[in-house]
C-alpha cells in the first residue's frame, strides 16, 4: 500500500460514516476522491471516459465545484503554492485523458 492510499483510508476511516452524509465538508471531499480511486483500482473506470462517466464523473464535478467555489473565496496567491497549488493539481488529475492512481 502506498503512502496515498494510507492517507486516503485513515481519512476515509475518521470523517466518512458507514452510511448517511459525512458531517463536514473534508468526510465528503474524501469520499469524492476515495470513490473515484477505488472505481479506478478496481474495474478501471476513468473520469469522463466509457463507463467512468456514470460512475466517476458525478464525484468529480463535486470536487471540481467544491475547488471553484474554494478559488473564489480564496483567490490565487501570486507564487503557485497552497490553495493554488491544490486547484491545479486537482485540474490536471481529473481531466479525462489523465489516468488518476492514489
Amino acid at each position: 500500500m502506498t503512502k496515498n492510499h494510507e492517507r486516503i483510508n485513515q481519512l476515509f476511516e475518521e470523517l466518512v460514516p458507514a452510511s448517511g452524509k459525512a458531517e463536514n465538508l473534508a468526510g465528503e471531499l474524501v469520499r469524492a476522491m476515495a470513490r473515484i480511486g477505488y472505481r479506478w483500482y478496481n474495474d478501471g473506470d476513468q473520469v469522463g471516459i466509457g463507463y467512468g462517466r456514470e460512475t466517476c464523473n458525478p464525484a468529480a464535478r463535486f470536487l471540481i465545484h467544491k475547488v471553484k467555489c474554494y478559488n473564489k473565496v480564496y483567490p490565487k496567491p501570486a507564487s503557485p503554492s497552497g490553495a493554488a497549488n491544490l486547484a491545479k493539481n486537482a485540474r490536471q488529475t481529473l481531466k479525462p485523458k489523465k489516468i488518476m492512481t492514489l
